[in-house]
């Protein structure tokens, strides 16, 4: 508010409250004064009357000054919303009641590359985040293979924040058909909740990324509890989810249906993906099963195994029912779950404990016994017949099969062990750095021909890779040149998903 419109509102606020009366007071004094009795206590009680007057008015000024001046504090620089980008490099934004900037906090190093040299303060929000989201556009950050981006609002008047939202949801879109771009957004509010900030302080992620994990992995558990009787659903927890990116988020939400609102559009790339068609042919090998064999369609879905994203593939036999999990980056192999349709049928003759261990590392192709460990069974009674469960690792994956006592195989599961020969960290199930290389090289070569160019591995020179985790997500960054020109890649260490390209003249 202006110093006039101050001053004009306090003049009238004193107007009102101080009567014009001042001619009949002198009349009362003039008269008193015509008289031997002393005026002295009157008058004193005349000038006491205004004395309050004054004192009431300048009271109010006060009141009014004060008010106005909290007032113009709360709206100027006080904080009333804070909005999150989150792609994988995260920021955070404090805005005004007027809607201007005051802040932009870089929340991990790629965040501060990305807003490094801009001044955002006093600005609009909107056209702040129109800044934000180009400067992750030519910085690769946003990109065919990773187009999802997150912004999450926080604010404690509803109406507002829904405003907010939709209003750069708008903006987004607006700057993605600009620069014709096929982006998928998520606009969210976020409110206060005592267990979503403890897990985003754990991983050192936003409260929008949280709010988002815990969207996905509540809808994982309702999907799991309501599937039929053996199928294979997973229920996601918040570790499992917590190093991904966002289009990797997107991915899993899409595939699960989960209810983003209205404040959303379009879908998460999968470009770096290996496709539905060449997943269900890797999947049919892993199995060993003709396509011929295949009674029914073959199901392919999204998921998330072993740390990685995957394809989940889905078919039937005459004679059992088969889930593939793929690796939806290389097409790797990540699991298997085999379970025999029908387990009525007449039982042939009970085989040794030995010869059922033998049908176990036959059915796991498992030549060189020296190689197994943690070995153990159980059994039970089952429709009549013993049940033998057996459990096994070779190292590289981990098998649990259920043998009936005559040696046929009633289910049989196969899985990528944790400390398996990604040469990652033990219980992770990361790629390697040379996978993580391999990844970028090819990357590159593709950036290298939309530009006419050549990329040659023998040529590459200098070459650094660095593996940290920032905003929870672990990878790897490799920056080398090559010919003319310098690259710059940022590769997920548990998906092999290419996170950040960029190619630049050197």
């Amino acid at each position: 508010m202006k110093n006039r419109e101050v001053k004009d509102k306090v003049k009238t606020a004193f107007e009102s409250v101080t009567p014009d009366n001042i001619d009949n007071i002198r009349e009362q004094v003039s008269g008193a004064e015509q008289v031997s009795v002393p005026v002295t206590a009157g008058a004193k009680k005349k000038k006491s009357i205004l004395r309050r007057f004054i004192l009431g008015a300048a009271c109010i000024a006060i009141l009014v000054l004060g008010g106005l001046g909290i007032y113009g504090y709360n709206l100027n620089y006080a904080v009333a919303t804070e909005i999150s980008f989150d792609v994988n490099p995260s920021m955070t934004m404090t805005v005004n009641g007027k809607g201007r900037v005051r802040s932009v906090t870089a929340n991990n190093a790629d965040a501060a590359r990305v807003i490094e040299g801009l001044n955002f303060e006093g600005s609009t929000y909107e056209v702040a985040a129109n800044a934000i989201i180009g400067a992750m556009l030519r910085t690769g950050y946003l990109s065919e293979l990773s187009n999802s981006v997150l912004v999450s609002v926080s604010d404690g008047n509803a109406e507002r924040s829904k405003s907010v939202e939709q209003t750069i949801l708008a903006e987004i879109e607006h700057i993605f058909s600009v620069e014709n771009f096929d982006g998928a957004i998520i606009c969210q509010t976020v409110s206060d909740n005592a267990q979503l900030q403890a897990l985003a302080a754990e991983y050192g992620i936003t409260m929008g990324k949280a709010s988002l994990i815990d969207k996905i992995v509540t809808a994982s558990e309702a999907a799991a509890g309501s599937s039929e009787s053996g199928a294979q659903v997973t229920a996601y927890t918040f570790r499992d989810l917590a190093g991904l990116t966002i289009n990797e988020l997107n991915v899993l939400a899409e595939s699960l249906s989960v209810n983003l609102g209205d404040s959303a559009s379009g879908s998460a790339s999968t470009q770096g993906y290996i496709g539905e068609d060449r997943a269900k042919e890797l999947a049919l090998g892993f199995a060993g099963v003709a396509e011929t064999d295949v009674t029914g369609s073959i199901r392919s879905e999204f998921d998330f195994e072993s740390g990685v994203i995957v394809y989940e593939v889905s078919f039937r036999t005459s004679d059992y029912e088969y889930e593939v999990d793929v690796s939806a980056t290389d097409g790797g192999f990540v699991a298997i779950s085999e379970e025999r349709e029908s387990r009525a049928g007449s039982v042939g003759e009970s085989l040794s404990e030995e010869e059922i261990r033998a049908a176990a590392f036959g059915k796991a192709g498992i030549t060189d016994e020296s190689a197994v460990t943690d070995y153990r069974t159980e059994s039970e009674r089952d429709d009549g017949a013993t049940v033998y469960e057996v459990y096994f690792s070779d190292g590289t994956f981990r098998y649990e099969l259920e043998i009936r006592e005559d040696g046929v195989i009633l289910s049989y599961d196969k899985k990528t062990a944790p400390s398996s020969g990604t040469g990652g960290e033990e219980g992770s199930g990361e790629i390697t750095e040379e996978r993580a290389r391999e990844i970028a090289y090819a990357k590159a070569a593709e950036l290298a021909a939309a530009r006419g160019a050549q990329f040659d591995e023998a040529d590459v020179r200098e070459y650094e890779c660095e593996k940290e985790r920032e905003d929870g997500v672990l990878s790897y960054e490799i920056e080398f040149r090559c010919g003319k020109y310098e690259f710059e890649f940022r590769i997920s260490a548990t998906s092999g998903s290419v996170i950040k390209a960029e190619m630049e003249r050197d």
